[in-house]
C-alpha cells in the first residue's frame, strides 16, 4: 500500500515537471492579421547595413491601427508568421513606421539587426510586419521580400515621363542594368516595356554618376525601325540628379528625324 501511494506520488510530480516544462518552452499564441501588401522593396544600398533597404507596401486599411513594425529575417531563419515568437524579437530589430495614410515607402534606419540579432549582410531576406491594432499586437499574414546584392545601387526597371518641346507628359520605360562605372539598358517610347516602333526597343540609355549621385552623364542612342514612314534614329544627352533614392530626374536636348528636341526633361521611378 505504501509503495503504491509512493509510486502515485512520483508520477504526480513527474507530470507536474512535465507541464511546467512545456509551459517554459511553449511559444506564445501569435495571432495573424491581413493588413499589410507586401510591395516591390528595393535595394538602394551597398552598406551591408539595414539602410541599403527600401521598403514599400500599402494598407488595405488604417482602421484602428496604432503602429506598424518592420522586421528583416534571413530566408534561412525565416518561419511562418502563425510560429513566430514576436515577444523574443529585440528593440534593435525593429523598426516603427508612422502610421500615415496607406501607401509606404522608407529606407530603413541604420544598424537595425535580423530577427536573430545579426548584421544585416548581402542575401535573401523575408520583411515581416508587426501590426498593433486597437491596443492589440498582430503579425501581418504576408510578408515581404527582399534580396541584398553588390550591385549598382540605381539598376532597376524604371517608368516615368519624357517631356519636350515637341511631346508633354508622354510614357516611357527602361530596364538599367550595371555596367560598373555606369547603368544601361533598353528604352522604350511606353510606360509597359513595349517598343512603339519595331525592333525588341526603341533605342538605349546610359546613365553615369558621380559620388554624390548625381547624374553627370546622361545618353541615349534612339533607333526606331519604323516611325512616320521609315528609321528614325536619333541621339539625346543631358544630366540630372537623383531624389528620394528611386527616382531619376534628366535634363536633356537631342534632335532625331522630327528635328530638334529642346527643353527636354524626363522623371523616371524605379518600381523593382
Amino acid at each position: 500500500m505504501i509503495r503504491t501511494k509512493l509510486n502515485f506520488l512520483l508520477f504526480s510530480v513527474l507530470l507536474s515537471f512535465l507541464a511546467c516544462s512545456e509551459e517554459e518552452t511553449a511559444i506564445p499564441v501569435v495571432k495573424t492579421i491581413d493588413v499589410v501588401i507586401p510591395g516591390n522593396n528595393l535595394d538602394i544600398g551597398n552598406d551591408q547595413n539595414s539602410t541599403d533597404v527600401y521598403a514599400v507596401f500599402s494598407l488595405n486599411t488604417i482602421t484602428g491601427i496604432n503602429k506598424i513594425e518592420v522586421v528583416l529575417a534571413s530566408l534561412s531563419q525565416f518561419v511562418s508568421p502563425a510560429n513566430l515568437d514576436i515577444t523574443s524579437i529585440a528593440s534593435s530589430s525593429k523598426m516603427s513606421a508612422p502610421v500615415n495614410g496607406l501607401v509606404y515607402k522608407f529606407q530603413l534606419q541604420p544598424n537595425l539587426t535580423d530577427f536573430s540579432g545579426n548584421t544585416i549582410t548581402h542575401g535573401q531576406y523575408k520583411i515581416i510586419y508587426l501590426i498593433t491594432q486597437n491596443g492589440e499586437q498582430f503579425v501581418n499574414q504576408r510578408t515581404g521580400d527582399i534580396e541584398l546584392t553588390d550591385g549598382h545601387i540605381f539598376a532597376g526597371r524604371y517608368s516615368g515621363t519624357w517631356d519636350d518641346n515637341i511631346y508633354s507628359d508622354f510614357g516611357i520605360s527602361t530596364v538599367l542594368t550595371d555596367r560598373g562605372s555606369s547603368i544601361s539598358g533598353s528604352f522604350y517610347y511606353s510606360s509597359n516595356y513595349i517598343a512603339c516602333c519595331g525592333g525588341p526597343d526603341d533605342g538605349m540609355i546610359t546613365l553615369k554618376f558621380d559620388q554624390s549621385n548625381n547624374i553627370t552623364s546622361f545618353t541615349y542612342n534612339q533607333t526606331l525601325d519604323s516611325f512616320m514612314g521609315g528609321a528614325c534614329p536619333g541621339t539625346y544627352t543631358g544630366a540630372g540628379m537623383v531624389t528620394d533614392f528611386i527616382n531619376l530626374q534628366i535634363d536633356f536636348e537631342g534632335d532625331d528625324c522630327e528635328g530638334p528636341h529642346t527643353g527636354g526633361s524626363i522623371k523616371l521611378t524605379r518600381v523593382e
